[in-house]
């Protein structure tokens, strides 16, 4: 150990300034040529591609996002889906760089946190991103985000009011981003809590704020001047007005199913960490009996210790065998609950340094902001804790450096092991996870090489098979262009195709895509479009009752799907037929 740490020191600046930025860029980029899925995946790219011509909800509610996915289709490669992933996973690791560099630049005399540590963080924050790149909304938001927190924390340090103003601009950017990031104004209450922490007057806290609502006034302001251009000056207020009203239907985007779905989490996190807790026990009183009983025996001490570490281990098991965890990257159980876990932990953290008098303001300021940020990251999405799971750039850090140095062996090992088995888990998520594609742990064996744009891309033999049959019927009866309706979490075909959405939206499925829009959108067609659904959703169609039972398609529940009975209704009207079937998509057409 000693050589290597020598080692380290003789090189310590060339890591630290190159070798670890460096990986921090090339890791997100290692899965570009992985998976492909016409759900998640690709819809953004459908909105990306016909950003310029397309209007909706969705359209103007993320604005900014689709203006920055459009600009990457425009650069190299941005023509292709390979390029994309490229582009859009440089995203997440700007959000690495960010924090790494702001942490390097961390005064000295603060006690800044080892930069090995730092580079760990962000390794596991990266490996534990779940969400598919190409959703800017997300990972954007995620980027301003961090570096609006990162820019608050050094303007309370620093008292400099440009960081408050540039702050202020990136989270009221953010906005245009996904309008949900409203919420990350409650960071604010950082810049009170460290102008108490600091001792200064609260004049100064006042100034602050109106600096900070300067900038976000400024970034918020920008683009919503761009979209009123856009798309009318009314288009802003009548999308907040279908946000709220989509809770109707789409009730897992109240606030209420928000809290639930995160705190339900929380407390099963707790339940499974109870027994942690128990185990720091009975660590404790092992060790303090070896004290009063074998005061100064290290070979006692040594062999407490090997007990202690063993037991945590059986602990470890334990939780496998309730299915805590699992070593199946390719599905989200295997870094689920111990990301939970962490977060539990990363909440004892913060509170620890905000009750803790010993603790410094840069601690203090710093948890603050991790707290805020936990809280409100789940907030405005329906994935639970999904979302700060893919968020955790600042937390990561923040807790090893809480922990580094600080916490007695027998707190501190519980903590040590849970990092460590973190970061294990993370990293063969990162290299094994693909959203949907292989979700069974089918082998992602097999190369697209129709249509053109997807060249390259590893997936699975069967939807690798089913794509290119679809795409090559298209190219033959050339559809490529024509207008389409896309039923049955398919939005991804527009962009895999080709082929523009004749909605004002490629996933009209989606609950938060609302009745009232999609008869007026419907009511609004010209030329009857191509309609494009999942294979599920035309056995329904075609009243195929061994298809629907081949594909456990509930008749009941889609009985009562209001947008396919329309849908089905048009196609009736204007009599399409059968062009193309495969074991996942129908092309229906028609003549006329």
């Amino acid at each position: 150990m000693k050589s290597v740490t020598a080692a380290y020191g003789r090189c310590q600046n060339f890591i630290e300034r190159i070798v670890f930025p460096f990986i921090l860029v090339i890791y997100p980029l290692l899965r570009i040529r992985l998976g492909i899925d016409m759900a998640d995946t690709t819809y953004s790219l459908s909105n990306f591609q016909y950003f310029p011509s397309m209007d909706g909800t969705w359209m103007v509610a993320t604005f900014l996002a689709n203006v920055v996915g459009n600009l990457f289709m425009h650069l190299p490669f941005g023509d292709k889906l390979m390029g994309m992933y490229f582009y859009t996973s440089l995203i997440q690791s700007m959000t690495a760089l960010a924090v790494y560099a702001a942490f390097r630049r961390s005064d000295r005399s603060a006690g800044r946190i080892p930069m090995p540590l730092v580079f760990a963080g962000e390794i596991i924050a990266l490996g534990l991103c779940w969400c598919p790149s190409t959703i800017l909304y997300n990972y954007l938001t995620y980027l301003l985000m961090t570096v609006g927190i990162l820019l608050l924390y050094r303007g309370i340090l620093k008292e400099d009011r440009r960081y408050y103003v540039a702050a202020g601009v990136c989270l009221g950017a953010n906005v245009a981003v996904r309008m949900p990031n409203v919420m990350q104004a409650a960071l604010i209450v950082a810049v009170w809590y460290g102008t108490a922490v600091c001792g200064r007057k609260w004049q100064q806290a006042v100034r602050d704020t109106l600096w900070c609502i300067a900038g976000y006034v400024v970034g918020f302001g920008v683009p919503l001047a761009a979209i009123c251009i856009k798309y009318g000056a009314g288009a802003y207020p009548a999308m907040i007005q279908t946000m709220f009203a989509m809770t109707e239907k789409a009730t897992d985007y109240k606030p209420s199913a928000m809290l639930t779905g995160m705190f339900s989490d929380y407390i099963t996190g707790l339940f499974w960490m109870v027994f942690a807790g128990i185990c720091m026990a009975g660590g404790w009183m092992l060790f303090m009996l070896q004290r009063r009983l074998f005061p100064g025996k290290k070979g006692v001490a040594g062999l407490c210790g090997f007990v202690y570490a063993a037991v945590l281990l059986v602990l470890l098991r334990f939780y496998w065998g309730r299915g805590v965890f699992n070593f199946l990257y390719y599905d989200f159980g295997s870094i689920y609950y111990p990301a939970v876990l962490f977060l539990l932990t990363a909440v004892y953290a913060a509170v620890y340094c905000l009750c803790r008098k010993s603790v410094g303001a840069e601690q203090k300021i710093l948890a603050v902001l991790v707290l805020v940020q936990i809280l409100i990251t789940p907030l405005g999405g329906n994935n639970k804790l999904y979302p700060i799971i893919n968020n955790l750039f600042i937390v990561v850090p923040f807790v090893l450096w809480v922990g580094y140095g600080k916490l007695k062996a027998v707190v501190g090992m519980p903590h040590i092991l849970l990092v460590v088995f973190l970061l294990i888990q993370s990293v063969g998520f990162h290299l094994s996870f693909s959203f949907q594609d292989g979700r069974n742990g089918e082998a992602r064996d097999t190369i697209l090489t129709v249509p053109d744009k997807v060249a390259g891309i590893y997936t699975n033999q069967d939807n690798a098979a089913c794509l290119e049959e679809l795409a090559e019927y298209t190219q033959q009866e050339q559809l490529t262009g024509r207008e389409v309706i896309l039923y049955g979490e398919v939005p991804g075909l527009g962009y895999f195709l080709d082929m523009p959405s004749a909605l004002s939206t490629f996933w009209p499925d989606l609950d938060s895509y609302r009745m009232v829009e999609y008869e007026r959108d419907m009511e609004q067609l010209g030329t009857p479009p191509v309609v494009i659904v999942s294979s599920s959703i035309a056995a329904y169609l075609n009243e195929d009752a061994d298809g629907m039972n081949w594909f456990g398609v509930e008749k009941e529940k889609l009985d009562q799907d209001e947008k396919l009975q329309i849908l089905g209704e048009y196609m009736k009207v204007h009599s399409y037929q059968e062009g193309f079937s495969n074991a996942r998509y129908v092309v229906y057409v028609t003549e006329s």
